[in-house]
Parts: structure tokens; sequence; C-alpha cells
């Protein structure tokens, strides 16, 4: 049986991920910098899920938005873990790492209509930095011959919201 199906949706999100993370693989070393979207959607009683819409194939549940949100990137690391043990090369795991950064287009059209109430300022979380701005979602694959501390970046995830303040 879905529980999910049977569950009421309170509230849904549009979330950007900002997000770098180094992956070791069989003879290579990668950063990945990752700019992805995110549908974060809250049912009656607290229950959270989080659905990739780039990189479309993850989706995560759990009891509260940050549980959910370190559930996604610890499963975001899982799967380009097990990319990085699976293949022989770096080529190849920039291949398949580019090819999973996919669309989901059913999450894409829900994020969308999160993001129109966001911007007719139906819904917001408290506390969350709006973004303001077009936000192109991207994935970066670099090698990294020799990594320093300037390779990292700060993590993120900010709500959607470009070119459109919170309505009064």
């Amino acid at each position: 049986m879905d529980t999910k199906t049977e569950t009421k949706t309170e509230s849904q999100f549009p979330l950007f991920l900002n997000y770098r993370f180094p992956v070791s693989g069989k003879g290579f070393w990668v950063g990945i910098t990752l700019r992805g979207r995110l549908l974060l959607e809250e049912e009656v009683g607290g229950d959270v899920w989080i659905y990739g819409v780039n990189p479309g194939g993850i989706s995560v549940f759990a009891q509260s938005r940050e549980a959910a949100l370190t559930a996604f990137t610890a499963r975001l690391h899982e799967v380009m873990n097990g990319v990085a043990e699976s293949v022989e090369t770096f080529d190849a795991f920039k291949k398949e790492v580019e090819e999973s950064f996919a669309t989901n287009g059913e999450y894409e059209t829900m994020w969308k209509a999160a993001l129109q109430c966001v911007r007719e300022g139906k819904t917001d979380i408290a506390g969350m930095t709006r973004e303001d701005g077009d936000f192109k979602p991207e994935i970066r694959v670099e090698k990294i011959a020799n990594p320093t501390p300037a390779n990292n970046v700060d993590q993120k995830v900010t709500m959607a919201a470009p070119c459109f303040a919170k309505a009064a």
C-alpha cells in the first residue's frame, strides 16, 4: 500500500541547492559543484519529502525539513560514490554524473507551481533566504590534481523567488 498517496500535502516549497563536495574514484579525485532545484513538500503532521528536480532521480523522506535536507545530501553522496565505484576512468565518471543531472519533468511542473505561490506571497519558509534573480541549474565535475581549501565552497539552500518581492 502506498502511504504517500493517502497523506494530505500541506505545503510545497521550491528550493535552490548550491552544493560542492569531493568524490574519489579509481585513480582520480574530483570536485562536484551542483546548482540544483528541489521541491520540499510538507505533509499534514509535519513529515517532509524532498524531490530532486535537478538532479531528478533522488527523493527522500524525513520527520523535519533539516533532517530531509541532510538525508538528501547524504543520498546525493551515496549516488555519486556509487558511480565512482562503478566506472574505471574520470571521463566515464563525468559522463555518468552529468547524465544523472537530468530534469524530472513531473517534479519540475510541481516546482514551478510552488514557485508561483512564493511569488504571489502565498507560501514562505520563515528564516530562509530568498533568492533573487535567475538560477540556472547546472553540474560541474572537475578533476582535482592538488586539492586545497580553496576547493571548498559554502553549502546553502535558499527559497526560490526570482525577480519578485514577497507580497505584503
